[in-house]
């Protein structure tokens, strides 16, 4: 049987991507969880936000966990992190 995998390729690029976002923040960010239905992965930054990197994008949460967490439940859509970038 032959196949190609590919998975490490979208690791590579998911970490030059996050490696983008931290830069245009000014802060670190760190991967923090993983949202199933839309396979995003959950960020958080050295000053406490966060945020979801999608396909389309990366998206800002909240300041902090907890308005985060409330802002999910709540199902309001997320601000583009690029309203963000320093």
């Amino acid at each position: 049987m032959f196949g190609i995998s590919t998975s490490h390729f979208f690791a590579l690029e998911r970490l030059r991507n996050f490696a983008e976002l931290s830069e245009n923040l000014g802060e670190q960010v760190f991967p923090v969880g993983y949202e199933q239905p839309e396979h995003s992965i959950l960020l958080v930054d050295g000053r406490g936000r966060f945020f979801r990197y999608h396909h389309t994008g990366a998206y800002y949460f909240g300041k902090d966990q907890l308005e985060s967490l409330d802002n999910y439940r709540r199902c309001i859509s997320p601000t583009d992190a690029e309203d963000l970038f320093a």
